[in-house]
């Protein structure tokens, strides 16, 4: 069990989508315009359990066969460019501008923050942990495992996006940096 939501966001291989469901994430996301094809997808969507599936559209192609490969996807909510169910996508709001007119009432919501979450002020700090405490927010910045108490205690975001990468080759991936995260994350019961 971890200590906030995660949401595992831009899986392209197995190792990543392995990995992320035995820690035990909340969704896995899967762009499939990054070159990863519906059928690799449901392929590894079969090797995997627990997590709920998002697909991650971002000026895909909308094409019949396409929907239709989708369609027998056992998918939570698909995300396009420019709506993510009731999420806003992480290109629409930045940190450190002025956020509160930019978010919205939906269910739930993304904010993408560039750069490191330890370079942000203290008054950006301020906005956030208001926005937080006021609406059910996931947050997408660059962390450390240093600033997790302090994202999750001061902060209190409705959970974390954290990233997949490329695998060295096929089947071969050092999650080093992700263990530290994961295993700070980690409750025991």
């Amino acid at each position: 069990m971890l200590k906030t939501k995660i949401y595992a966001s831009q899986v392209g291989n197995l190792s990543d989508a392995r990995y992320f469901a035995a820690w035990g994430v909340d969704y896995i996301g899967f762009v499939i315009d990054s070159g990863l094809s519906v059928t690799s997808i449901k392929e590894m969507i079969d090797w995997v359990e627990g997590p709920e599936y998002i697909m991650e559209l971002e000026g895909i192609d909308s094409s019949p066969e396409t929907i239709g490969a989708m369609a027998g996807l056992e998918l939570s909510k698909v995300m396009t460019t420019p709506f993510f169910g009731g999420y806003l996508p992480p290109s629409m709001i930045h940190l450190p501008s002025n956020i509160f007119p930019k978010v919205n009432h939906a269910d739930e919501q993304i904010i993408k923050i560039e750069g490191s979450f330890g370079s942000l002020r203290e008054d950006d700090l301020s906005s956030l942990r208001q926005v937080c405490s006021q609406n059910k927010i996931w947050v997408d910045v660059d962390f450390s495992v240093e600033d997790l108490d302090y994202l999750l205690n001061e902060i209190s975001p409705l959970g974390l996006i954290i990233r997949g990468g490329v695998e060295e080759k096929v089947g071969l991936k050092n999650f080093d940096d992700l263990d530290a995260i994961f295993e700070h994350l980690e409750v025991f019961d």
